[in-house]
């Protein structure tokens, strides 16, 4: 907490060198709190009654689905790789960062 993206990614390098590009660790943790926070919001509208709960989910369930992902798009938070927010696909806006390695 308190740090920026900078920080956060900076202090990662020094603890753990070994693994040595761990910018992507950013990019997992928020995704991570994402999904926390639509799971969260799905679970205060099915107490309203307004949708199932999500751990009712299963394959055959595209009610869950689709509720999290009309969720999903319109949770927008501060994270650690910056800004996070979503498109109207359930894309991230904003800038990515894509690394290929040839060995």
């Amino acid at each position: 907490g308190g740090m920026t993206p900078e920080e956060h990614i900076l202090e990662l390098y020094e603890e753990f060198p070994e693994y040595g590009d761990v910018y992507w660790s950013a990019y997992s943790y928020d995704a991570t709190w994402a999904m926390a926070l639509a799971l969260h919001e799905a679970y205060l509208r099915a107490e309203e009654g307004a949708n199932p709960y999500p751990h009712e989910f299963d394959y055959d369930r595209s009610d869950i689905r689709d509720t999290l992902f009309e969720i999903i798009k319109n949770v927008t938070f501060l994270g650690i790789s910056g800004r996070v927010a979503f498109d109207e696909n359930g894309d991230r806006i904003g800038c990515s960062r894509m690394n290929q390695y040839i060995l």
